[in-house]
C-alpha cells in the first residue's frame, strides 16, 4: 500500500509541477492519506491524451472552388486521404503531426504543406492552393502565344521493357537533356539487368526482379513542338477501344498495353474529347537518348500526348506505321498530359 501510494503521489506531482499549489489531479480515483486526499489520473484518461484527432479537411484552389481527387498525406504516418468530388476528406492525425497536400493532377497548383494541431481537431479547415508554375504545364497568353515560364513539360511514366531471345546481360545508359526527376530501380551510373526472353529483369544492383525499367523528368520544349501537325479527336467512351487499336498498330504487345492503359485512361476519363498525338521513334523529339548494350534488333519507343479538345477547328488525322517486332526487341511507353490551351 505504501508503495502504491507514493507512486500515485508522484504520478500527480509530474501532471502538475508541485504538490504545494495542489487541491486535485484530475482523474476519480482516489486514495485516503494521513494527510487528506490525493487525486491521480487514471490509466485510461493519460491514453486519451494521445490518442489521434479527427480533423475535416476541404481543399480549394485559388477562387475557392473545391479540389476533388486532392492528395493528402499524413507525413508522419505515410498515410494518404483521396478528396471526394468536393474537395473534402477527414484524417485522423495525431496532436502537432504535418499533412502534406499533393494536388498531381491539378494544373498550375503546387503542393504545400501545413501543421495540424490539437486546436484543429473535429473543425473543419479549408486548405487554398494558389496558381504555381509546375512540371506538365502549359499555358498560352490570349494572343495564343507560348508563355515560355510554363513550358517546363513533365514526362511521365516512360516504362522501358527488354526481350531479348536468350537471357541476356543488358546495359543501358540514359542521356536526357531535361532533368530526370525519378529512376526505379535506382539508375546510380546506368542500369545493369538480366533480361529473360519472357520480359522478366533481374536487376544486377539489388538482385530483385522487376517488369520493366522506369523513369520520369521534366525538360523544356520549344514552341515548336507543339505546333502540331496532326493527331486523334477521342470521345470519351472511346478511349480505351482507340488506345487498343492504336498502341497494336504501334507494336505494343498485350502487358504493354495494359500497362498503358490502366495508367493513362483515368486521366483521360476526366474530360468529355482529348486530342491525342503520339510521338514515334523519335527520342521523344530528341530529347531522351537510350544507348543499350548489346544493341536491340528492335526498338519501339512511343510518347503519347493528350488534352482536353474544347475546339471546333482540327487537324488532320496522324498516320501510324505498323512496327514488327524481330530479335531482341526493346519497347519504352510514356506520355504526358497538354493544356486545352495547345489544343488549337
Amino acid at each position: 500500500m505504501k508503495k502504491l501510494l507514493i507512486f500515485s503521489f508522484l504520478l500527480c506531482l509530474s501532471t502538475l509541477g508541485y504538490a504545494q499549489e495542489i487541491e486535485s489531479c484530475p482523474g476519480d480515483s482516489i486514495v485516503e492519506v494521513a494527510n487528506g486526499v490525493i487525486y491521480f489520473p487514471k490509466i485510461d484518461t493519460v491514453k486519451a491524451e494521445l490518442k489521434d484527432y479527427t480533423v475535416r479537411i476541404t481543399v480549394v484552389d485559388k477562387d475557392g472552388d473545391p479540389v476533388p481527387r486532392a492528395t493528402v498525406t499524413d507525413i508522419a504516418s505515410k498515410k494518404e486521404f483521396v478528396t471526394d468530388s468536393i474537395g473534402y476528406t477527414e484524417l485522423k492525425i495525431a496532436k502537432g503531426g504535418v499533412v502534406e497536400v499533393l494536388v498531381e493532377r491539378t494544373l498550375y497548383h503546387k503542393p504545400i504543406t501545413m501543421s495540424v494541431t490539437s486546436q484543429l481537431a473535429n473543425e473543419d479547415v479549408a486548405i487554398q492552393l494558389t496558381e504555381s508554375i509546375v512540371p506538365g504545364v502549359i499555358k498560352r497568353n490570349k494572343s495564343g502565344e507560348s508563355e515560355s515560364n510554363f513550358s517546363e513539360f513533365w514526362i511521365k511514366k516512360p516504362a522501358i521493357y527488354l526481350y531479348p531471345t536468350t537471357q541476356t546481360k543488358v546495359n543501358i545508359k540514359h542521356s536526357f537533356q531535361g532533368t530526370v526527376m525519378t529512376t526505379y530501380p535506382e539508375y546510380a551510373n546506368g542500369w545493369e539487368v538480366v533480361a529473360d526472353p519472357s520480359g522478366k529483369l533481374k536487376n544486377v544492383a539489388d538482385n530483385r526482379e522487376y517488369n520493366y525499367l522506369f523513369w520520369d523528368g521534366t525538360y523544356r520544349f520549344s514552341d515548336s513542338h507543339y505546333n502540331y501537325q496532326n493527331g486523334f479527336y477521342v470521345k470519351k467512351g472511346d478511349y480505351t477501344s482507340f488506345l487498343l487499336d492504336k498502341l497494336t498498330l504501334i507494336g505494343l504487345n498485350e502487358t504493354e498495353i495494359n500497362d498503358f492503359i490502366v495508367y493513362w485512361l483515368p486521366s483521360m476519363n476526366r474530360y468529355d474529347e482529348v486530342f491525342v498525338h503520339f510521338w514515334i521513334n523519335d527520342d521523344i523529339d530528341n530529347s531522351s537518348k537510350l544507348e543499350v548494350t548489346p544493341k536491340p534488333d528492335t526498338m519501339i519507343r512511343v510518347f503519347m500526348e493528350f488534352g482536353e479538345y474544347k475546339g471546333e477547328k482540327k487537324l488532320p488525322e496522324q498516320v501510324l506505321t505498323p512496327s514488327e517486332r524481330i530479335g531482341f526487341t526493346l519497347l519504352e511507353w510514356g506520355g504526358a498530359e497538354i493544356m486545352s490551351g495547345e489544343v488549337r
